[in-house]
């Protein structure tokens, strides 16, 4: 019986480092990816930001994007090193169960292929000034509509700018 356990659990830790992981990780219950880079080609699925679109189980709807070089708050103030880009966005998770987004499941990328993660802070910070929401404090509850802001510090002069969802499987060209 010993030997059984010690079997299974060796085949499941073999299995794990040998077969390649879903994506994104399942590690909690996350907005999953609908589609997968084609291997061929390996171009990833674009949509463009003036329609909403759907992926995994959210619908997004891009708003308005605008630079500024400070985000500030009440007692709070963030200086960009380039220059801020904010991107306005509403979320309207269409499942059955909550879903929990996370900063590293949006990455912005320019024409140069410099890729530029989320500054978390300037993004709460923008998004209380704005009356957002912070869309990764809470979970998305299903059918409610979250008004939320992303905020990427990026270099003055970046363009050919693309937000890329959810480790990488689908990117929203923003300009």
């Amino acid at each position: 019986m010993i030997l059984l356990g010690i079997a299974i659990v060796g085949l499941t830790i073999y299995g794990y480092f040998t077969s390649s992981l879903p994506a994104p990780f399942p590690a909690r219950n996350r907005a999953p990816a609908e589609t997968m880079p084609s291997s061929a080609t390996n171009q990833l699925p674009q949509v463009q930001a003036d329609r909403p679109f759907t992926y995994g189980s959210v619908l997004y709807s891009l708003g308005d994007t605008s630079r500024a070089e400070e985000v500030r708050g009440s007692g709070v103030s963030h200086k960009a090193g380039g220059v801020f880009l904010l991107i306005n966005l509403t979320l309207t998770n269409q499942g059955k169960e909550p879903v929990i987004l996370e900063p590293s499941d949006f990455t912005l990328i320019d024409g140069q292929g410099r890729e530029f993660s989320i500054h978390q802070s300037a993004s709460r910070t923008a998004a209380v000034v704005n009356a957002k929401a912070d869309i990764f404090s809470e979970a998305l509850q299903p059918g409610i509509p979250v008004n939320g802001v992303l905020v990427f510090d990026v270099p003055k002069q970046a363009t050919g700018l693309v937000l890329r969802i959810s480790k990488g499987y689908l990117d929203v060209k923003l300009d």
